[in-house]
């Protein structure tokens, strides 16, 4: 495979998917100067760069996750890839021990192929023999396929022959500035974006992706849902629009015997309304939601908004919502309504029920203030449900059917309404139908002093447990606490839970003899810590998190090898013995 073909696993469908095919031709050199991060010690106009801390650390470190987790690590293959990324025999002179880096121009007719490499050299000299090219300047190594520019201890590579703008810039270039600049993350593989490069190229590029899919629908004999496109415009201008208020994002990978960990870091640009909201954001208290919370749900999530966000995109929502054909007066009463008596706090609970209607149970409860107008409120949001789903289809000839029972009952005071969704169909007999006729949601709603009640469950137990005021011992969610101060959103995803599911399924529809996950037997998921995600705010940029833990993966891992048994084998049989496969 070629140079420009093979990138580095994950990070090449990366740039790829944001810049593949969409990007303009665009001058690319000289760097630009004055830049406070990574970006100015690049080409001008880089879009993207990666970094790969060195093929020995990030080749011990993944190896150091991957053993306890899976069972088996990767050895020498990280190497393997590198050299066959820059097309070399053997990895004969080069350092495994610096960093790679990656990075992503503008492509024009000069730079067709728009990554350029950094190999770190440990020997010049060896690593230049096995390039099988004429060196047609100092330094310079060049065919019509590849090309090679070695100073110092790095060698410049790129798809195609060496172009006079790469030599110049790589003449200028300061290897040791790039590796021990206050911009570079300590990660295993490191990746930077400039978004406020990106965002111009891809938008137009993606409103005519658009505005073709509208000319095939309107010629393709099989209908598409009358909102799908309508609702794609405005949900890709509010991607843009948010996207166009950062700056760069920046995303680390890091592997330990503990967990992998992808951290990301979205700096925002000064003085738009996203980097003041999140300079200046407060947080309420979370007690008033987290009873919602238990230790072994399939999934838990908080979130924590300061109420001003609603109003920030009040206008914006109002005049979408009525591009898709909703009163637009009464979106602006329960706007006005939201954004008054909303906390901006949210906790959410869901796990598989084992109904084929009802498919998942979830309890969601919203913080409210001190003031709010309860009836008044669910009186709104009843009718917010019935307006959203009037325009809401997953087909041609589907709507979605609302029926509401105000005074569905009335628990320790506290009045509670039942909605029920189901879909409709103009054919009965079609396909669609069939899939669908089983499938809605039956679901209660209260407004509690200082919460509003979603839940599939029977509702008693839910406001009891909220009027208790008893939420989680601390040490039960600690996915909460560890996502530190002004946490805007923390969820925390159970594996053995998300097992526990297919497994009862695959019970349902392929009957316990064949099911192959019949025999394993899982754990209390509250005794595992599950996958966490958080985000927070810090300075006026956003931190994320996705941690996977080697804990959740290896007892799955044990669990399944504990309670599956090789087809091939009797119980009680040792396995057959086989040959290793020594094929390259």
């Amino acid at each position: 495979m070629r140079f420009a073909q093979t990138r580095l696993a994950a990070v090449c469908s990366l740039l790829f998917w944001m810049v593949g095919g969409l990007l303009l031709s665009h001058s690319v050199f000289p760097a630009e100067s004055g830049s406070p991060n990574v970006f100015s010690l690049m080409p001008a106009d880089t879009l993207a760069v990666v970094r790969l801390a060195s093929i020995s650390q990030t080749s011990r470190n993944l190896d150091t996750f991957l053993v306890p987790a899976v069972g088996f690590g990767m050895g020498g293959e990280l190497g393997n890839q590198v050299q066959e990324m820059f097309e070399l025999k053997n990895l004969d002179g080069v350092d495994l021990q610096q960093p790679i880096w990656i990075f992503l121009v503008p492509p024009s007719e000069e730079m067709k192929d728009p990554f350029i490499g950094l190999c770190p050299l440990s020997d010049p000299t060896k690593f230049t023999e096995q390039l099988e090219m004429d060196e047609s300047s100092p330094g310079v190594y060049s065919s019509d396929a590849l090309s090679a520019i070695v100073k110092g201890n790095y060698a410049v590579m790129r798809k195609g022959p060496a172009l006079s703008a790469v030599q110049d810039w790589a003449a200028m270039a300061d290897w040791n500035q790039l590796n021990t600049q206050s911009a570079i993350s300590p990660g295993d593989l490191s990746v930077w974006i400039q978004i406020q490069k990106l965002v111009p190229l891809l938008r137009s590029e993606v409103e005519k992706a658009l505005d073709s899919m509208a000319d095939i629908t309107e010629n393709s004999p099989t209908p598409m849902p009358a909102n799908l496109l309508p609702i794609l415009r405005i949900e890709s201008g509010w991607v843009f629009d948010l996207a166009a208020q950062v700056d760069t994002v920046q995303v680390d990978l890091n592997f330990s015997a503990d967990a992998v960990e992808v951290r990301k870091i979205t700096r925002t640009v000064p003085g738009t309304p996203l980097a003041d909201y999140f300079r200046t954001a407060n947080f309420a208290s979370l007690d008033s939601v987290l009873t919602a919370l238990s230790a072994n749900s399939w999934i838990s999530m908080v979130a924590n908004f300061d109420p001003k966000v609603y109003k920030l995109i009040q206008d914006r929502m109002i005049q979408d919502c009525a591009k898709m054909g909703m009163d637009p007066k009464k979106m602006a009463t329960f706007w006005d309504l939201f954004s008054s008596q909303f906390e901006g706090t949210l906790a959410l609970t869901m796990n598989p029920s084992g109904e084929e209607k009802n498919p998942f149970a979830f309890t969601e409860i919203m913080g409210l203030k001190e003031s709010t107008e309860t009836a008044q409120l669910t009186d709104e949001i009843l009718e917010m449900f019935k307006e959203s789903m009037a325009i809401a289809s997953p087909g041609e000839g589907v709507k979605i059917n609302i029926k509401e029972d105000k005074n569905a009952g009335t628990y320790k005071d506290i009045p509670y309404s039942k909605i029920s969704m189901q879909y409709e169909f103009d054919d009965p007999e079609s396909e669609l139908a069939q899939t669908l006729k089983n499938m809605g949601m039956d679901f209660y709603m209260a407004a509690a002093p200082r919460a509003l009640i979603l839940t599939t469950q029977e509702i008693g137990p839910v406001i009891d447990q909220l009027l208790s005021g008893k939420v989680p011992a601390a040490d039960s969610i600690p996915w909460i606490t560890q996502a530190g101060p002004n946490t805007m959103l923390a969820m925390r995803l159970s594996l053995i839970e998300q097992l526990r599911m297919i497994k009862q399924q695959l019970s349902k529809t392929a009957g316990g003899s064949v099911n192959p996950l019949a025999l394993v037997e899982l754990p209390d998921s509250s005794k595992t810590p599950g996958v966490m995600m958080d985000m927070r705010v810090e300075g006026g940029n956003a931190l994320s998190r996705l941690r996977i833990p080697v804990q959740e993966i290896s007892i799955i891992r044990m669990a399944i090898m504990g309670g599956i048994t090789p087809e091939e084998d009797e119980p009680g049989q040792q396995p057959e013995a086989h040959e290793p496969d020594t094929r390259e």
